[in-house]
């Protein structure tokens, strides 16, 4: 029988000033018990990189992290969790590996060894015909200034006759063949005399090059556009198999019940893959780090139970979002920040400037293959222009098209047609190129260069959406900064209640067992920020005014017009979304945000005068009284508008299907911005103080407003939820029927009802701002059937008949029903 979580809780392992470690989680066990999850849901804990503030830097995929606290604090975390009824389920990656360290032993024996070395067909490495060298782009300049400078040097490693390259911190093998030679002479020599010392070099299985020339040719597959992790050959058998020995140990050991997959899109064959991996593990919970769009569905061949449930947190968070404001904020903003381009045109502008900057050395690869194939009938610029032209009108990450086994479904195939003619239409590429492409990626031209071409092609685009949209244009496009979620389409705008159900059906009959998410590791905005921004979509008017004289007020703290218009408003809705806020938690996150948006600063070329008046501007602004007291009193209107969204998301996520995830510190109220600020350290002290108290409480007590603030209300809710799905898990079983209910009345578009198992009933309110205070549910009911409903929150007992809204939620802000008759 599969071994299907009742609900996960994810932690995050790291390596820093505040270490979390194996140790850390036997602490806190007894506590998770007490919440009421069933299983832990552990980022990667293999060994990494030493000081890895994430693990998926991996070095060794054949034990578990010293750093984290080595084996035998692992098997005393296992046993403590198994002590305390608690699963593990584990993150893994496959698709890459951290290089640059000698801890990585198959890299580095690649260095010293070269195309002979045994690892060599372990990475995806495009080793050049003539020079049979990886170019590896680390070099802070052009290499000759580097040599000139003697920032290269060569050393003996202390412990043994090992020759070293060394720059700066990093080191490098000597090939294996010179090191005899190398013994031989005076290292000082060779030191001292340039000429000698690059003869040497020259000699090496790599090549040290400037960084900066990545973007146009780099010799390895890397994750994304990120230089130190190399990415592996998944699709060899005996790279599967030594990467997942440990892991398929663990998995079929019991000591893990399943395991989430990494960037599964970053594979050559994702659906071998994962049937290989299902093979080794038939009973194992398998979800798989994959971000659907435009109604995609995951291929229904994959045998996995899912994914990570980022469609579920978009589906979730429309709920929320009044559809009737898009018209003004879109207005507002447009008038405000003088943006008049729409969020397609910005995306696919961001898709072009990306392929051929970071991800330039990608488009150079392909652009090689298709030379050879063609026959060199086109020229590389035709053919990069062609492939950046295709590449931009991809409205999903990636198709997964089996070139080497000639298969191609039919909505790959839709979609290859569909995006190529849309290439064609927009007229900047020759359409006889384009038409070349579809007959490629439709197998219609067969070799294996052409197999390989499509393979890899569709290994860069979802790079390229990823970096194009979450890491660029999220940053630039700020109308309703909530929608700008991983996952997401900030161009979609609030939906209707028969719509979600709609959706929701469909993601459960597709894949029941899937998780639910509201809050990750990688999402820009935690679950309450976003909740409390959604309420901005009910006050559309009031938000805009508010805007406009904020603005005008603190026009005297710009530096010659900086920050501009779009970061300032980015600015109050980071304000508004996670007030109360320090400002070096702010600062971060507007300087990360500014640099991933790459108009005026970037991670690549920081300018230290804009980044000066952004920080300047957020320091003085915070130190005025009056803005402030005034922002302040704003957000304070509406901070239980937001709050009531939050407990409504956080009942649906735990009743309404699949296999629902508690994100670290996310029981209480945790308003967090992107990473690394939703990693910081979480205190589980208070997270159990606070549920113990709330034990002992009524409804009406936790919602008092001391305990309010705190977050009890939510730690509350979640901890009943979890304990009645353990108690009862029949009746929110992820295959347990999903039942709509309609309410009926004035505000009938205010409340989502519906029934699991003929057995449970959620109710929650939405957009209630347009409630109103005085008998804000009018004649609102909702129909019970037939029955004793008891209401797990506040204890009454109802009637199976027409019950009126305002009775079910005169106590605690959501209900959840449960039949005892």
């Amino acid at each position: 029988m599969k071994q299907v979580p009742i609900a996960t809780y994810r932690l995050q392992f790291y390596q820093n000033n505040q270490n979390f470690t194996f140790e850390n989680v036997s602490q806190i066990a007894e506590y998770l018990a007490l919440l009421g999850v069933s299983h832990l849901y552990a980022s990667p804990y293999l060994q990494a990189v030493p000081g890895s503030t994430h693990g998926y830097d991996i070095v060794d995929y054949s034990r578990v992290s010293e750093e984290l606290g080595g084996v035998l604090s692992y098997e005393r975390m296992c046993l403590t969790l198994r002590q305390h009824n608690l699963g593990q389920i584990l993150d893994i990656v496959p698709n890459h590996m951290a290089i640059g360290v000698p801890e990585n032993l198959w890299w580095w024996d690649v260095l010293e060894k070269g195309p002979a070395s045994p690892y060599a067909c372990f990475f995806d490495v495009y080793w050049d015909c003539n020079t049979q060298k990886i170019l590896l782009p680390v070099l802070g300049d052009h290499f000759e200034k580097i040599l000139e400078s003697k920032q290269l040097q060569i050393n003996k490693q202390d412990h043994n006759d090992f020759f070293l390259l060394h720059y700066g911190e990093m080191s490098f093998p000597i090939a294996l063949h010179l090191q005899k030679q190398l013994s031989q002479i005076a290292l000082q020599e060779v030191n001292d005399d340039l000429s000698k010392l690059k003869a040497l070099l020259e000699q090496q299985h790599y090549q040290l090059v400037f960084w900066k020339h990545a973007k146009d040719r780099c010799s390895y597959r890397r994750f994304f556009d990120i230089n130190h992790l190399a990415a592996l050959k998944m699709e060899d058998i005996n790279v599967f198999s030594k990467t997942h020995q440990l892991i398929l140990k663990l998995l079929q050991e019991g000591i893990i019940d399943g395991v989430r997959v990494d960037h599964i899109d970053g594979l050559k064959d994702p659906e071998q893959y994962l049937h290989r991996l299902r093979q080794q593990a038939p009973k194992s919970w398998i979800i798989v780090e994959k971000i659907l769009l435009e109604n995609e569905e995951l291929p229904p061949t994959w045998p996995v139970d899912g994914t990570t449930g980022y469609d579920f947190m978009n589906l979730l968070l429309n709920l929320f979002i009044n559809p009737s404001a898009k018209t003004n904020l879109t207005d507002f903003y447009l008038e405000f920040t003088d943006n008049k381009q729409t969020y397609p045109d910005l995306l696919y502008q961001k898709k072009c400037n990306i392929m051929e900057d970071i991800l330039g050395g990608d488009l150079h690869h392909l652009t090689g293959l298709l030379l050879t194939i063609c026959n060199h009938r086109f020229t590389p610029l035709d053919l990069r222009k062609a492939l950046v032209e295709l590449i931009a009108q991809f409205p999903v990450y990636r198709t997964y098209i089996r070139a080497e086994k000639n298969i191609i479904e039919a909505r790959d195939a839709q979609l290859v047609k569909s995006v190529v003619a849309k290439a064609i239409g927009n007229n900047n590429a020759n359409p006889e190129l384009l038409t070349f492409f579809q007959t490629l990626l439709l197998l219609e031209q067969k070799g294996p260069l052409e197999s390989d071409f499509v393979m890899r092609f569709q290994q860069v685009t979802g790079p390229v959406m990823a970096k194009s949209a979450e890491d660029t244009a999220f940053y630039c496009y700020h109308r309703f900064s909530a929608l700008n979620e991983v996952g997401g389409e900030p161009d979609h705008f609030g939906q209707s209640i028969d719509e979600f159900h709609q959706r929701l059906l469909e993601l459960k009959k597709s894949h029941p067992y899937t998780m639910v998410s509201t809050s990750t590791h990688d999402t820009k905005r935690s679950e309450d920020v976003r909740m409390r921004l959604a309420v901005l979509s009910e006050v559309s008017l009031p938000w805009s005014k508010a805007v406009r004289r904020w603005s005008l007020h603190n026009q005297k703290y710009k530096n010659q017009g900086f920050p501009d218009n779009n970061s300032e408003y980015l600015l109050y809705n980071t304000l508004f979304g996670a007030w109360p806020i320090d400002e070096e938690r702010l600062s971060s996150s507007m300087i990360k945000s500014s640099r991933e948006s790459k108009l005026y600063t970037s991670w690549l070329q920081p300018d230290p005068h804009y980044e000066a008046a952004l920080l300047n501007f957020i320091h003085n602004i915070l130190q005025d009284e009056p803005f402030m007291l005034e922002f302040v009193q704003f957000v304070r209107q509406y901070l239980y508008a937001g709050r009531v969204n939050s407990l409504a998301q956080t009942l649906i996520k735990l009743t309404a299907m699949g296999v629902p995830d508690i994100y670290q510190g996310c029981e209480l109220w945790y308003l967090s911005l992107v990473d690394p600020d939703n990693r910081r350290k979480v205190d589980y002290q208070v997270r159990r103080q606070l549920l113990e108290k709330a034990l002992s409480y009524t409804p009406e007590q936790i919602l008092q407003q001391q305990h309010m603030e705190e977050g009890m209300p939510k730690i509350w809710l979640i901890h009943k939820m979890l304990h009645f799905r353990k108690q009862y898990p029949h009746i929110l079983a992820p295959i347990a029927d999903y039942v709509p209910l309609k309410a009926s009345g004035e505000k009938k578009e205010h409340v989502l009802s519906f029934m699991r198992s003929t057995e449970a009933i959620t109710v929650i309110p939405r957009l209630t701002l347009a409630l109103g205070h005085h008998n804000p549910w009018k004649n609102t009911t909702l129909p019970l059937p037939p029955g004793i409903w008891n209401n797990l929150f506040t204890g009454e007992s109802l009637k199976g008949e027409d019950i009126t809204i305002s009775k079910l939620l005169n106590h605690f802000p959501v209900a959840f029903l449960y039949r005892s008759e």
